[in-house]
């Protein structure tokens, strides 16, 4: 927390506060399968005006985001100000009384299945720091992130050797027609 000005290190604290409440609540829930935090405090760049990003993983994600009161005991005198649907997922937006701002993404166990829905993908690329896993269900989904950029970097990487190497047989080839008295030293005199 070097360099963090006081007011940031109160909003940090505050972010730990209820990070550990809603970890805490979500274990005690025999509903709720997993807990990420998302966006910029998983990614370690959040700024005095970021909000706190959490998916929580439930097959009965839908009464949970119609009866927020769950919520309401974590953190008495929040605000609901948004709420929002996108595909699969169910977003609940809070201002807290202290003006942090937390969004809740609640999602069915599908959300985690393979192959992951584009959104989802998207959802964990952009930072994530799995809370709670009780199905290992946020492993899976990681781990296949994880293997699909090895595949997919692998690939590019594979596809751009070949290229060099055609590139470098065209070049050996075009410097052999630019200038017909470089030979080939291994080929045998006709």
């Amino acid at each position: 927390m070097a360099g963090m000005t006081a007011r940031m290190k109160g909003r940090d604290r505050q972010v730990q506060r209820l990070i550990l409440d809603v970890t805490d609540w979500a274990r005690r829930e025999d509903d709720v399968g997993a807990l990420a935090l998302v966006g910029s405090y998983a990614r370690k760049s959040a700024r005095m005006a970021s909000d706190v990003d959490l998916v929580i993983v439930s097959a009965h994600f839908e009464q949970l985001a119609e009866d927020l009161s769950w919520f309401a005991r974590l953190r008495p005198g929040s605000k609901l100000i948004h709420l929002q649907a996108w595909g699969p997922l169910l977003e609940r937006r809070f201002r807290l009384r202290s003006g942090l701002h937390v969004e809740l993404g609640l999602v069915s166990p599908a959300w985690t299945e393979l192959p992951l829905d584009p959104g989802t993908r998207r959802v964990l690329n952009g930072g994530h720091v799995v809370l709670f896993d009780r199905h290992r269900l946020l492993s899976r989904a990681a781990k296949a992130l994880r293997t699909r950029f090895r595949v997919t970097t692998g690939l590019r990487m594979k596809r751009s050797r070949q290229f060099l190497d055609t590139k470098a047989a065209s070049a050996e080839g075009a410097e052999g027609i630019r200038n017909p008295t470089v030979r080939d030293p291994t080929a045998k005199a006709q």
